[in-house]
């Protein structure tokens, strides 16, 4: 036997609140980053409308697959 581990269970109100947690925090990075998109969008309508034009019409990249 090369590992053996010992687990212990959580209570439920820790565990609530590690998700509630990680929860918010992606929430907040989701505002963060939504908002940085807006901030970018509006600096390219004044500098180059036709290319935010484009750039809506365009197809979403796909993910490489691993």
């Amino acid at each position: 036997e090369l590992l053996s581990c010992n687990f212990i269970a959580s209570p439920e109100d820790i565990i609530r609140a590690h998700i509630c947690f990680r929860y918010n925090t992606l929430k907040s990075r989701l505002a963060l980053v939504q908002a940085r998109l807006q901030d970018i969008e509006s600096l390219i309508k004044v500098k180059n409308p036709s290319l935010l034009l484009q750039l809506s019409k365009a197809p979403a990249p796909r993910q490489p697959m691993k």
